[in-house]
């Protein structure tokens, strides 16, 4: 709230978790081959593969899966999650996010201690 008095911004400080240096020990390359994926939070099968788990019937467009892979026409669910596998296996979905080159802030926290300008 001292913001709305001082005009005046919280500063962010961006933190990056998902470095190689803070990777799982025994942590693969690959979500769907790794031991620990089922406790990480950024495991990709847990985002893909896991909602298409309870559905039947014909396959159709679903997000995010279909940013991995478009469903392929007359396929069932369980068809689906298979080319979705595969595609995890292969493609940079898959990919553990300690060992990509990915340089994005994942986390942020503001504190009140650090202003923009002072107050």
């Amino acid at each position: 709230m001292l913001w709305l008095v001082y005009r005046a911004w919280c500063g962010i400080v961006c933190d990056v978790f998902s470095r190689q240096e803070n990777r799982p020990a025994g942590a693969k390359d690959r979500c769907v081959e790794c031991p620990v994926e089922r406790t990480c939070p950024y495991s990709a099968c847990k985002v893909y593969l896991d909602p298409l788990k309870r559905l039947e019937g014909p396959a159709r467009y679903t997000w995010p899966q279909s940013v991995v892979h478009d469903v392929p026409e007359g396929v069932t669910w369980g068809q689906y999650r298979d080319v979705l596998l595969s595609a995890l296996r292969t493609g940079p979905y898959g990919r553990c996010v300690y060992a990509c080159d990915n340089d994005v802030c994942d986390n942020q926290v503001r504190k009140p201690s650090e202003w923009v300008q002072s107050v």
